[in-house]
C-alpha cells in the first residue's frame, strides 16, 4: 500500500506506507549522538502509537479495558474512557 502526501516545504511525494512510518518515525538528528536519536525514536513511536489507540477508541473498536491490556499486559475490566 502506498501513501501520497506533501512533507512540508517539499513537492508531493508517493511512498510505501512502510518507508512513510519508518521516516517519520525516525529520530535521527546531524547534531545529535546516537542515545539522544534513540530516545527521539523512542518518542516518535510512543505518540503515534498512542494516536492510534486513541482513534481506534473514538471509532469504538478498542475500549478502556483493551487499552490497558494492550498497554500494561493486564485487563482492567473497570477501566473508563471519556472525552
Amino acid at each position: 500500500m502506498t501513501i501520497t502526501h506533501t512533507p512540508g516545504w517539499q513537492k508531493e511525494r508517493t511512498e510505501t506506507l512502510e518507508q512513510y512510518v519508518s521516516s517519520q518515525f525516525d529520530g535521527y538528528d546531524y547534531e545529535g549522538g546516537q542515545l539522544e536519536n534513540l530516545r527521539r525514536t523512542v518518542r516518535h513511536q510512543n505518540k503515534a502509537f498512542a494516536r492510534l489507540l486513541d482513534i481506534l477508541a473514538q471509532k469504538e473498536i478498542v475500549s478502556a479495558p483493551d487499552i490497558t491490556e494492550i498497554v500494561r499486559g493486564v485487563r482492567d475490566n473497570a477501566a473508563t474512557l471519556s472525552d
